[in-house]
């Protein structure tokens, strides 16, 4: 920043005074000057194409791409880069994979309670009015689960499983009750 306003007050003033008076060295600003008539380095080059490599295959994974598969990736497109350097250009960049969700268990199978029969074998289509029939009880399961899972005495437990079966009866009666005419 102090280089850019040096070179442009130099143009008006000497170019010691605005050394002087911004407090930089003139073998600075005269390096800075020759560098911006040179162009950017090889390294320079080489970075911008490394940086855009990684943009191009970020988004082409749809940013899901971390270190480990982006530099894979790269390695694949022939473009050899370290660890660490994927790393500090990855983080300049701002880029970071997404992190894939861990694996969530929903079916509770290993429980002594009678497991129901699966009547339906996933045909959902009804053949007349009032042969299939379902329901929602998983905010009792899901009670049930919470006092399962803390050290509770046994017959809590079974008031409890007593408990899950009573609404899930009432909510048979109850939606009986609403379909009849």
């Amino acid at each position: 920043m102090k280089l850019e306003h040096a070179e442009a007050a130099s143009e008006e003033f000497p170019v010691a005074v605005v050394c002087d008076a911004l407090e930089i060295s003139r073998s600075a600003f005269y390096e800075s000057r020759a560098r911006a008539r040179r162009g950017p380095s090889a390294r320079e080059l080489d970075r911008r194409r490394l940086r855009h490599a990684i943009a191009t295959t970020f988004k082409e994974n749809r940013g899901a791409y971390g270190r480990p598969r982006m530099r894979r990736a790269l390695a694949a497109k022939g473009i050899q880069v370290s660890v660490n350097r994927l790393r500090h250009e990855m983080a300049s960049m701002g880029l970071y994979g997404k992190l894939r969700r861990s694996f969530r268990k929903t079916t509770l199978s290993e429980h002594g309670e009678a497991i129901a029969k699966n009547l339906l074998k996933q045909k959902f289509q009804a053949d007349a009015p009032d042969r299939i029939w379902c329901g929602d009880i998983s905010v009792p399961q899901k009670a049930a689960r919470e006092m399962r899972d803390r050290p509770l005495a046994i017959g809590l437990q079974e008031q409890v499983a007593n408990h899950r079966m009573r609404l899930g009866s009432k909510a048979l009666v109850v939606s009986v009750a609403e379909e009849a005419p």
